[in-house]
């Protein structure tokens, strides 16, 4: 439920956090414990190879990953990848 025109600015945000709108295929994580926040500011040499793996499979490699180049399966919904990126 969004909130009411009468919330003030704090119970306004307070309310979206309680009530997330659904996540879009480019929505980031905000889980602090997920591989992408763990790594975030990791150079692909730094990352250990079980991580760098499971990247590789999402279309990163070291040069996407150092510049920031988005992977191509971000572009997509869960169900829409191929088995194997999943």
């Amino acid at each position: 439920e969004l909130p009411s025109s009468s919330d003030t600015g704090q119970e306004a945000l307070v309310a979206l956090d309680e009530n997330p709108t659904p996540s879009s295929p480019n929505t980031p994580t905000t889980d602090p414990n997920s591989p992408a926040a763990l790594y975030y500011d990791e150079y692909w040499a730094d990352l250990p190879p079980d991580i760098q793996a499971a990247y590789s499979v999402l279309g990163l490699n070291e040069t996407k990953w150092n510049l920031a180049i988005p992977s191509e399966a971000g572009e997509y919904y869960w169900g829409e990848l191929p088995l194997e990126t999943r």
